[in-house]
């Protein structure tokens, strides 16, 4: 698939999410943290489906300016010149993940530990997440992975590997959504490798794709 039928793709999911209207998720100009990640072989397909949601939140009126990106760990080793190109591309802020500053924590586990978050969304109203939506070999890229293991804390890092370690995919997906059921994901946009999308709600995009894929 190319360039333009990729992009067209995106701009048909935006305008038709699973759950209702794109709209309906951010009623107000809200600060929105875009939180996006991919291998090195999909950033290409992470730009343009960046720049398409840019656009759809602009459109429903939430303007660039309350709008940032916030890119996870799955970014390759070119990353912050990456960051600076999409800054000019996008026109919007586009912020690096650094796990040892000091974290958000916007709730807790069931034991009572700290799920700790970039810093960078302790002020974001809406928070978006973007990417591939498939889990890969070593776990760590799509769904809910863009936001963990992507945007959390050295600390919370371990212990979702802690997790994987103990209990596999399966422990790992699980300890993703418990963070993601602490910070709420407003809105997701994730595709597969052969450019079907999914978009909608985060919390139930990331359910129903870890059911469907025998993850969680």
């Amino acid at each position: 698939m190319n360039d333009e039928a990729f992009a067209a793709r995106v701009r048909d999911a935006l305008a038709a999410p699973t759950d209702g209207p794109l709209a309906a998720c951010f009623p107000a100009p809200l600060i929105t943290a875009i939180v996006a990640g991919a291998e090195p072989h999909e950033l290409g397909r992470l730009e343009i489906a960046l720049r398409e949601l840019l656009a759809a939140l602009s459109a429903v009126g939430v303007p660039r300016g309350r709008q940032f990106v916030l890119l996870g760990s799955l970014v390759d080793a070119t990353a912050r010149a990456t960051a600076a190109r999409w800054r000019g591309a996008l026109g919007v802020p586009v912020l690096l993940h650094d796990p040892l500053e000091t974290p958000f924590v916007p709730g807790k586990s069931p034991s009572g530990d700290p799920y700790e978050l970039g810093s960078e969304l302790r002020e974001a109203e809406a928070v978006v997440v973007v990417g591939p939506m498939r889990a890969g070999t070593d776990g760590l890229e799509g769904g809910p992975g863009l936001l963990c293991p992507g945007v959390v804390s050295a600390r919370t890092r371990a212990a979702w590997e802690s997790a994987r370690a103990t209990g596999g995919r399966a422990a790992a997906t699980a300890f993703a959504l418990d963070v993601e059921r602490a910070l709420t994901v407003d809105f997701a946009l994730l595709w597969q490798s052969d450019g079907s999308l999914s978009a909608g709600e985060g919390r139930t995009r990331f359910s129903f794709l870890s059911s469907a894929t025998g993850d969680a």
